[in-house]
């Protein structure tokens, strides 16, 4: 079963997708209502985004944020996924 309302987001490749896994985010809004992840959690581990490389925000769905976390002594790309008709979060696993 979705966690997502797929009436309200048709089109958007990914609902019910096994790769993207639910999370917790704190954002930030400017005053042009422009959406800004600040921290996510992972296997509640809490992690500061240091950058955000790119955003892709012209989906119908949502915003997709190519994020950079450190993790000890290195950098990883993190991909969010923001929804905007169900306000949640995911982020693509890794393998």
């Amino acid at each position: 079963m979705s966690s997502y309302p797929s009436g309200n987001e048709s089109g958007n490749p990914f609902v019910d997708n096994v790769q993207h896994v639910p999370v917790p985010v704190i954002a930030s809004f400017n005053k042009e209502g422009k959406i800004i992840p600040l921290y996510f959690s992972v296997e509640g581990i809490k992690l500061r985004i240091d950058n955000i490389k790119w955003e892709n925000a012209g989906r119908m769905w949502g915003n997709h944020f190519k994020c950079e976390v450190t993790l000890g002594e290195r950098v990883e790309e993190v991909d969010l996924y923001y929804f905007a008709d169900s306000r949640k979060w995911t982020m693509k696993k890794k393998y």
